[in-house]
């Protein structure tokens, strides 16, 4: 049988370089890159600007694949705050652009969104609740999600906070938690920031799934709700660090260039239903740190 052909934008990200490795056992995988190389076994690599209209066109034109896995984004919010037009060009243009080129061949494509669409005061959020954005970033994939949404082979999955091993470009949250934690040093960790975090390996799966089931719009959260600080407890009683290097902070005691929302945790029943499996939050974890 003929393999499917998946494109992937952002395979150079932590998301996308696991996503890219697990899509390339069953599938053609093409990795798009713009700055950053993708060294990735069975993966082909197609560099391209996807701000440039012919170059997207071309690359579609020329691999002609059957789903598209948009992730490449500005998803750092405090980076988009101090870069609204190029984030905008990022996160929302190119995002329309990709769609444009897409639909001209009827291809499948399959977008990554965030929980951060969510203002945070309405916990767990389906997917039916309305969104109401507290930073630029949010409100970017707000905009983008609606042009996915109107595409008639678009796919929406909202991902939550996600962590992981570090790929050759970019790593998760976990990263500098560990570094703090290794080398002895105090980690400030808020205890009112509460999310449902996912691993990279779960969330690669989680996709590779709903462009099976094309659900219009999913959440793809972790079955657990968890505050930051109890995240850092968890790591380190598994690493077997003394908890006292934690130290509970509020969100209003430090300021950032990007709105923090408390909680946006997302109820995943109907990704469940799909036959979406999270997985266990602790083993997970483990998985990845020890």
């Amino acid at each position: 049988m003929q393999k499917r052909k998946a494109l992937i934008t952002g395979a150079s990200g932590f998301l996308g370089s696991k996503l890219a490795q697990l899509a390339a056992r069953q599938n053609e995988v093409y990795a798009s890159t713009h700055k950053y190389p993708v060294n990735l076994e069975d993966v082909k690599t197609v560099v391209s600007d996807l701000s440039d209209p012919p170059q997207v066109h071309s690359m579609i034109e020329r691999i002609q694949p059957d789903v598209i896995f948009h992730l490449a984004a500005m998803s750092n919010p405090n980076q988009c705050e101090k870069n609204p037009h190029d984030s905008y060009e990022i996160n929302v243009n190119g995002t329309r652009l990709l769609l444009d080129a897409a639909g001209k061949h009827g291809v499948q494509v399959v977008f990554t969104s965030s929980d951060l669409v969510f203002d945070g005061k309405n916990a767990p959020y389906k997917e039916q609740d309305p969104t109401d954005p507290i930073n630029r970033y949010g409100r970017q994939k707000v905009e983008a999600e609606k042009s996915v949404l109107e595409y008639e082979h678009g796919t929406v999955c909202r991902m939550p906070l996600m962590f992981g091993e570090k790929s050759a470009n970019s790593g998760s949250f976990i990263q500098p938690m560990l570094n703090f934690l290794k080398a002895n040093q105090k980690l400030n960790l808020f205890e009112d920031e509460v999310r449902t975090p996912l691993s990279s390996q779960r969330a690669a799966e989680g996709l590779l799934l709903m462009a099976e089931k094309s659900p219009k719009l999913v959440h793809l959260g972790g079955d657990e709700t968890i505050n930051r600080y109890d995240f850092g407890l968890m790591m380190c009683d598994i690493l077997g660090f003394g908890k006292e290097l934690l130290i509970k902070r509020k969100l209003h005691e430090l300021e950032f260039p990007a709105s923090r929302p408390a909680n946006t945790s997302m109820d995943n029943t109907l990704a469940k239903s799909l036959g979406f499996e999270p997985g266990i939050l602790k083993k997970e974890l483990e998985k990845v740190i020890l």
